[in-house]
């Protein structure tokens, strides 16, 4: 008991530094070869495969030449740690080196109606480069495992369910703390890099606490107990059974892989639509399944321990997990989350975590009970075909390999097959289905099988759950995600899953409203037409015959549309990473006038920024994008100093970038890093405000922005289509245009002080749940003073020129809503009479803002 107790505490550290590693690639090979669902498949594939080779592979060596003595198993688990730490520093700095050789191998290949996506050729080698670079680091991890399984066992093999119950559980259990540590503590404070080299000081921590013991008196070599011998020399029969019920139980536990990840892949499909695509949603639900399925690997080797019978047990715990997961999944409910008084202004990172935290309940309540079953059968299975000392390491590797495999295939299955060809509730259906075959190989294994009472209540409840979870509405999980209420005036006209996202598209009489992932995404609404059309507009107005256009990330179209309007516009781009977003253009053909079937317009459905890595230098005139909310798992690479420097050199000289700031979507600390990265790049750059909340960040490259009003009219004069648009969104007049500023690069300076700024290495903005937090900004927005450096021509002595009466009114009045003392906007503060009666005067565009 106590050696196996030692073995644990070794592991689970080693438990913490594998899955802060599996999460960090993840991320990172999003940003090398773009944040796609394949991208997070190829790397889950990678691990996955290289843990059961290596875990089968070290598992025969260990039988082979470790023999029953530990000191010299310690030494060789030491190495393999030694090993681990090692490659794991060397992936650490390769990885962000891939992103320029990734874009160099990747080309386009055009499909029927001539769409461009990546050829088959481009994710071979991606996948190559993965395997090459994470494959040897993930075969020794897999190696751990088995060694640890040997020298816990040892000569015992009758206590191998419970030993390997413990040692199993112990190291999900540092698993679950390295996945929670990430995402809630590391990252956000050290950033990516140095959380690798966390992990990395976990490995050496380990190695050097397994030599240290191999030198234990407690390790010395031990006789086998009376009665036991070491090996026995087994007839050809046994073998034969042997090897048949390793195969059938092999077989079984892949049924139990593809079973269990492909719920990961439902849970994490529906937990990330219910909770607006959090970053930290995936840690916290490998977090929920790794601490659930510890307890019960530890409590499924009590269970063998004392009632003995493991295959009987594998049974009814695995169709306990089917039933119970259907259950829970049918019947969930999410609480929402309500802050406490003065929570969010005193510190956005316990408010954030706080936040987490709640999240976290709600997934375990979701998620609990199935992860709890799930543990139970690697040392049930264990239990079931150790018979011989000899052969521990090798049948443990082949236990896993048949697990990790199943793991792999449903990790493919559910995300490129499954969610976007049947969706959620069928692929459910589809998983129960694949248990029941696991639960009949296990039955297999065993020509005598556990009693028939016990078979017949394993399929008899399944059989149960499945009717009645086809008596469930067709739309039943998805309307968990897109609820109406009952007195609601709006209505689904479009509800369906894709491969990357849920999506809904949501009429409510005055608009039509994209939804993805459960957050409203965009929408051809006025206010939302306005700004969304100003990215394009207010830019290419400032260039006399601009050519070339790419917009990252269509939503319904309102910023292609407009640039489309320009007639010197000889190339539009659209980069997008969801076909399934693109398909859905045509509910919004009333605004975006189907713009997609424009001859100038090519569509790559790729990440924006990988896009952008395969264009050559000075490509275009502008781009444009308007992302996900800032806080969106991704987003953080297209908000970086090393996004704009890339943006930077893809510009023409003059060329422009304009893209979203919603201000109000994450606390003061946040706003300032992304402010200072935006200014590390573009130094003239300026804030220009399209609605009262939804900003807009002006750079140039290699050139002063300076707004010249008589130029800009001519060009506006000269492009009726656009003058047209411009007064559809309530921007028609030089004061709506000029009225939009905010600040100049020392107000943006200000406002940023000295604040890093968000970067590939620390993506901060994905962990302040900006959505709960409402804070008044800091800092100095729209001095009117200062509009004279943005547009030193709309002023004559002081005061604005003839077609610019009452600009100072104007700015006045948007001064006063952005002064962190007023009035914010976007927390629905009340107006004061005199505002309000200074806005009717003012301007339509204000007018409509404060009638709603």
């Amino acid at each position: 008991m106590t050696q196996a107790l030692v073995v644990g505490s070794i592991t689970f550290i080693s438990g913490i530094a594998g899955l802060i590693y599996e999460v960090i690639w993840i991320r990172q090979f999003g940003n090398t070869f773009g944040n796609t669902i394949q991208s997070a498949s190829l790397v889950m594939a990678v691990f996955m495969c290289g843990l059961g080779a290596g875990s089968y592979y070290i598992g025969r060596r260990s039988d082979l030449r470790a023999g029953a003595e530990p000191a010299r198993l310690l030494k060789l688990y030491a190495g393999l740690e030694l090993a681990i730490a090692v490659l794991g520093l060397l992936v650490a700095l390769v990885l962000p080196q891939l992103e320029v050789l990734s874009s160099q191998i990747s080309q386009y290949v055009r499909d029927g109606h001539g769409w461009y996506h990546l050829s088959a050729g481009s994710y071979f080698f991606r996948y190559a480069f993965a395997v090459i670079l994470v494959g040897p680091i993930t075969l020794v991890m897999g190696g751990t495992l088995p060694v640890l399984v040997k020298l816990a066992v040892r000569e015992e093999v009758a206590q191998a369910g419970w030993r390997v119950g413990l040692i199993y559980g112990v190291n999900t259990a540092g698993a679950a703390v390295g996945c929670l540590l990430v995402d809630l503590v590391l990252i956000p404070a050290v950033g990516i890099y140095s959380t690798q080299e966390v992990a990395v000081l976990c490995n050496l921590i380990a190695a050097l606490s397994a030599l240290k013991l191999s030198k234990s008196r407690l390790w010395s070599t031990a006789q086998p107990p009376p009665g036991l011998p070491v090996s026995a020399q087994a007839t050809s029969a046994t073998r034969s059974s042997d090897g048949t019920k390793l195969g059938f139980t092999a077989a079984a536990l892949f049924c139990a892989g593809l079973v269990g990840m492909g719920l990961e892949v439902l849970w994490f499909r529906f937990l990330l639509s219910r909770f607006d695509a959090d970053r930290a949603i995936l840690s916290l639900l490998l977090a929920a399944i790794l601490i659930c399925i510890g307890l019960g690997a530890g409590l499924g080797g009590f269970l063998h321990r004392r009632f003995g019978r493991p295959q009987a047990l594998y049974m009814l715990a695995q169709a306990l997990l089917i039933v119970s997961a259907m259950i829970l999944f049918g019947a969930y409910a999410d609480a929402p989350y309500i802050p406490l008084q003065g929570e969010a202004g005193e510190n956005w990172r316990i408010t954030t975590l706080l936040v987490e935290l709640h999240r976290f309940g709600s997934i375990l309540g979701l998620v609990g009970l199935p992860a709890l079953l799930m543990g139970f059968s690697f040392p049930l299975a264990n239990a079931n075909v150790q018979t011989s000392v000899a052969s521990v390491g090798r049948r443990t590797g082949a236990l896993y390999v048949g697990n990790t495999l199943g793991a792999v295939l449903g990790s493919v299955l559910g995300g490129f097959f499954l969610l976007p060809i049947f969706g959620m509730q069928a692929s459910m259906l589809v998983l129960a289905v694949v248990g029941a075959v696991g639960l009949a190989l296990m039955y297999c294994s065993s020509p005598v099988g556990p009693r028939m009472g016990v078979s017949a209540a394993c399929f008899g409840a399944i059989a149960l759950a499945v009717i009645g979870w086809l008596r469930l509405p067709a739309d039943h999980l998805i309307s968990k995600i897109y609820p109406l209420t009952a007195t609601s005036a709006s209505r689904y006209i479009y509800r369906s899953e894709g491969l990357t996202e849920t999506i809904a598209i949501l009429d409510t009489g005055q608009e039509r409203v994209l939804m993805t992932n459960g957050h409203r995404m965009s929408a051809n609404g006025l206010l939302a037409q306005r700004y969304m059309r100003m990215f394009s507009h207010i830019p290419l107005l400032q260039l006399d015959a601009p050519k070339d256009v790419l917009v990252i990330c269509f939503g319904v179209g309102n910023t292609l549309h407009a640039a489309s309007l320009h007639p010197s516009v000889e190339r539009l781009e659209i980069a997008d990473l969801s076909e399934h977003v693109l398909n859905q253009a045509h509910f919004f053909n009333k605004t975006n006038q189907d713009v997609l079937k424009d001859p100038r317009v090519s569509v790559f459905v790729n990440d924006g920024r990988q896009h952008l890595r395969m264009q050559p230098p000075s490509r275009y005139d502008l781009v444009t994008l308007e992302p996900p909310p800032l806080a969106f798992s991704g987003v953080a690479s297209l908000y970086s100093e090393e996004f704009y420097q890339l943006v930077h050199s893809r510009l023409k000289p003059g060329g422009y970038l304009t893209q979203w700031l919603p201000y109000y979507q994450v606390p003061p600390t946040v706003l300032r890093a992304m402010l200072r990265a935006f200014l590390n790049v573009f130094p003239d750059g300026v804030l220009l405000a399209g609605t009262t909340s939804e900003f807009i960040m002006l750079g140039r490259k290699d050139a002063p922005i300076t707004f010249e009003p008589f130029e800009f009219q001519r060009r506006l004069l000269a492009r009726p289509e656009v003058q047209s648009d411009l007064k559809n969104i309530l921007a028609g007049s030089l004061r709506d245009v000029v009225g939009a500023f905010v600040g100049n690069h020392d107000s943006i300076d200000l406002i940023a002080g000295r604040s890093p700024p968000v970067s590939d290495d620390w993506p901060v903005m994905e962990y302040s749940n900006g959505s709960m937090i409402i804070e008044p900004t800091e800092g100095k927005f729209n001095a009117i003073a200062d509009v004279t450096t943005w547009c030193p021509k709309c002023f004559k002595n002081g005061r604005p020129i003839g077609q610019l009466q009452g600009l100072d009114s104007y700015l006045g009045i948007l001064e006063r809503m952005y002064r962190p003392s007023g009035l914010h906007y976007a927390s629905g503060g009340v107006m004061t009479r005199e505002l309000i009666t200074a806005t009717i005067r003012s301007s339509d565009y204000l007018r409509m803002v404060m009638d709603r």
